[in-house]
């Protein structure tokens, strides 16, 4: 017995959402690099499953000053609401250690999510 029609459009929808969510991250971390700002992907994004509810998770690893923090969060936010994706926004350097690495396992950089788009 085949997919039902249901389960069918469902799972184009959930694949067309991580693509999008897939592209959006790459803008943001191209953005964020040609600003000198160094960021990568954690969460679901980059470990799965990424579902309906899933949001995309940067993580600024570097230690930016103010107004580069700024700066993060402002392309951040620009480039998310533009692909209608909700995000979070982590500064590495405001955790503890532990946390720190807890979020940083698994993350994928800009060349991990452009190998990802070639392969999908």
């Amino acid at each position: 017995m085949g997919e039902s029609r249901l389960h069918a459009l469902m799972r184009e929808r959930a694949e067309a959402r991580w693509r999008a969510a897939l592209a959006a991250a790459l803008g943001v971390l191209d953005e964020l690099a040609a600003a000198g700002i160094a960021a990568v992907v954690a969460g679901s994004l980059a470990k799965g499953p990424f579902l309906a509810h899933s949001d995309v998770d940067f993580v600024v690893t570097g230690r930016p000053d103010r107004a580069r923090r700024r700066q993060a969060e402002d392309i951040v936010a620009r480039r998310m609401a533009a692909a209608g994706l909700p995000y979070d926004l982590v500064f590495a350097d405001f955790l503890a250690d532990r946390p720190r690495a807890a979020l940083l396992e698994g993350y994928l950089d800009a060349s991990d999510l452009r190998a990802l788009a070639a392969a999908a």
